[in-house]
């Protein structure tokens, strides 16, 4: 999966960054009608997992200067 920050404006709030997701490796991808709470849990984890990733990359990259999650996010 791709994750994109993106600027966006709402009229009651003003201008948020917005996570956009986009899938990208669809080969392994499964679905599943119903799925465990660990499996949810291990799935979210691995969401968040990256979402730390790709915020480190675009400071490293200077693309960023303040952290996008909140420590309580980590």
């Amino acid at each position: 999966m791709m994750i994109i920050f993106v600027n966006q404006k709402f009229p009651e709030i003003g201008i948020r960054t917005v996570l956009r997701a986009a899938l990208a490796d669809a080969e392994t991808v499964e679905f599943h009608s119903n799925i465990s709470r660990q499996m949810r849990e291990a799935d979210i984890e691995f969401f968040l997992e990256n979402l730390a990733w790709t915020e480190r990359d675009m400071m490293e990259s200077g693309n960023i200067r303040e952290p996008l999650l909140g420590t309580e996010d980590r």
